[in-house]
Order: structure tokens, then C-alpha cells, then sequence
């Protein structure tokens, strides 16, 4: 029989952003989505029986993987099979062939801190700049609630999702945006000095890096044995935690120190003496690719040696991050600059 007030709702998946909507019936019907974009819902008033409609919906991936739609029809009519009132499909989303950085800022002066790309993600992430802002490219979504310092004090930036993370600062202080969780045992040091953020899954538990080596425990996260400490010297840059309590550390002279008994990383540069190794990324337990201030990515562990990468001739290079998909991966420079390169 018809259906009276027929109303349709889909709940998009959180690994998507909704691009666009539209209908087809010959009635009185309006579409709409919701103001955070995350539904489409319609109201299509009363329907005569065997009546099709039609609602295409289009949205972008922010992420590879599995993705499950729901979507749900309501009326206020008695309905004799209320059963299929409600569907769920699921879709996987592979890499694609080519995958442009966005449009992140620019800034023409050296403020970036830090680049990081949502979970499971070739093309989307953000970019932290000294002052605590947190920038979307790619298809990552804008945060509006990220820490406003006014002064460069900003160190790191760890996201959990979409429009979803923690900001370090220099003192230790670690600040949370877009709803996530409260992880504590954050030391404050009152001074500059903190230097890394490390997040689990599931935002329990992490740790913090300061510039003499240590790291201090957050959360339920198991204390970090055979770290090495570089006392009242402001040399540590990196740490990659692989598991609770285990994970490789980097120095700014280029040396990476296994602790909680990670295998040892082979084949990794030394520059005795000169401070210009700024990051790294573990691919597996004692391999990886390191980046130092002039642009140059460093493989180690057996790792294939990256390509296409920039050299800047003078230290601007921030950080990298690799794709989900293992084929590339993004370096970003002080200044904004986000430049691909392929691994």
C-alpha cells in the first residue's frame, strides 16, 4: 500500500566526505544533509504504492579499506514487512593511481612542524605549524579547535582520525582537538624540551620525547627500557614506537637506538657531529627511511631507497610520512612545501 511521510536516512561512513546529493520523484520531496555533512536525509511526504525513487549520493574517500553504509526508511503508515526498512553495503576502497597533496598552506618561512596523514591514507592528512595550527590537505576536513599559541611552541602533532588529534608542545603540555580523549601522565617540563608524540590506537595510552632521550610513559603505556640518555644535550628528534614499551629512537647526528629490545636498525647514516637528521618512519621492526634537513630520505634495514625526492641545499625539511599503500609517500618542508616522493 502507499507510504505516508516517508522519510529516508543514510548514515555515511566516518572514512568519507560527503561531496554531493540529489533525488528523482515526481512529488512534493526535499533532500538535505546534515550540518557536520555525516547524513543525507529525506522526506519524500506520502508515496503511492510500487513508487521507485531514486537518491544518488557521491562522496570522496579520505582513506583505503572497508566502508559500510547504512541507510533507513521510515513511515507512518503500518507496514506489513518492516524487515527491509533497513541496508548496509560495504565497499572497498583501493589506492589510486595518483594522488595530489591538496592545497596546504604556504607559509614562505620556516613554521611547519610536523606532517601526518590519516590512518590507512595515501592522499589526506594535516601539517602542524609552530604556532599550534593544524592544517587539512588532501581530503582531510579543517579542524576549527586546535591550540592557538601565538608563539612557536609547538612540536608535534599525532591524529586519531578525521578533524581528530593531539598537539605537543615544547613544554609538554599535550592538547587535545576534535573530541579526543584525555590521555594522562603528561609531564610538564617548563621549558622547551619536549620533542616527539607517540599515540596507540584506541587513544589509552603513548608516550612523550624529550630532547635528552627520554620517554615518559602516558596513559597505561609500559615504561621504555634501554632508551638512551643524552644528559642536559638537546639531541634527541624522533622516536617510532612499534609496540608497548619498544621502538627505535633517532638523534640528530643520525644514529637510531633501538630500546625494549626492537631490532637493531642497519645501514643507517651517521652525520658525527652535525645536528641535521629531523625524522623518521619505521616500516618494520629495525628498517625504514630517514630524513634529514636537506631534503635527502635515507633508507635502512634493507629498505628500497627512495626516489623523487627534493634537495634543498640548506635545513628546511620537517618531517615524512608514508603512504597506506607503501608505494610513496609525502615530505613536507618548514615552509609549507608538501613534495611526494616514491619508495
Amino acid at each position: 500500500g502507499p507510504a505516508v511521510d516517508l522519510r529516508v536516512t543514510d548514515t555515511l561512513p566516518s572514512e568519507v566526505r560527503l561531496a554531493s546529493f540529489s533525488w528523482s520523484f515526481g512529488g512534493t520531496e526535499s533532500c538535505d544533509s546534515s550540518a557536520d555533512n555525516t547524513r543525507v536525509f529525506c522526506s519524500f511526504g506520502d508515496v503511492p504504492a510500487s513508487t521507485t525513487i531514486r537518491v544518488t549520493i557521491t562522496v570522496r574517500p579520505l582513506q583505503q579499506g572497508t566502508i559500510t553504509n547504512d541507510v533507513e526508511a521510515t513511515t507512518s503508515s503500518p507496514d506489513s514487512n518492516p524487515s527491509n526498512n533497513q541496508d548496509s553495503e560495504t565497499t572497498d576502497i583501493t589506492a589510486p593511481s595518483s594522488c595530489p597533496a591538496g592545497s596546504p598552506p604556504y607559509f614562505a618561512f620556516d613554521i611547519v612542524r610536523d606532517i601526518e596523514l590519516l590512518a590507512n591514507s595515501d592522499c589526506s592528512g594535516y601539517i602542524l605549524d609552530g604556532a599550534g595550527g593544524v592544517h587539512p590537505f588532501g581530503l582531510a576536513r579543517g579542524v576549527t579547535d586546535f591550540p592557538q599559541f601565538g608563539v612557536d611552541i609547538a612540536r608535534d602533532l599525532e591524529i586519531l582520525g578525521d578533524r581528530t588529534g593531539y598537539v605537543l608542545d615544547g613544554h609538554g603540555g599535550v592538547h587535545r582537538f576534535g573530541g579526543a580523549p584525555a590521555i594522562g601522565g603528561a609531564p610538564y617540563f617548563g621549558f622547551d624540551i619536549a620533542r616527539d608524540l607517540e599515540i596507540f590506537a584506541g587513544a589509552t595510552k603513548g608516550y612523550i620525547l624529550d630532547g635528552y632521550g627520554a620517554l615518559h610513559s602516558l596513559g597505561s603505556a609500559a615504561p621504555a627500557t634501554g632508551t638512551p640518555y643524552f644528559p642536559g644535550f638537546d639531541i634527541a628528534r624522533d622516536a617510532e614506537v612499534i609496540s608497548d614499551g619498544k621502538g627505535h629512537l633517532l638523534d640528530g647526528y643520525g644514529a637510531i637506538h633501538s630500546f625494549g629490545g626492537a631490532a637493531k636498525a642497519t645501514g643507517t647514516p651517521y652525520f658525527a657531529g652535525f645536528d641535521i637528521a629531523r625524522d623518521i618512519e619505521v616500516t618494520s621492526e629495525g628498517a625504514g627511511y630517514l630524513l634529514d634537513g636537506y631534503g635527502a630520505i635515507h633508507s635502512f634495514g634493507g629498505t628500497s631507497q627512495a626516489t623523487g625526492t627534493p634537495y634543498f641545499g640548506f635545513d628546511i625539511a620537517t618531517g615524512i610520512a608514508l603512504w597506506a599503500s607503501g608505494e610513496s609517500g609525502y615530505l613536507a618542508d618548514g615552509r609549507g612545501g608538501i613534495h611526494i616522493f616514491n619508495v
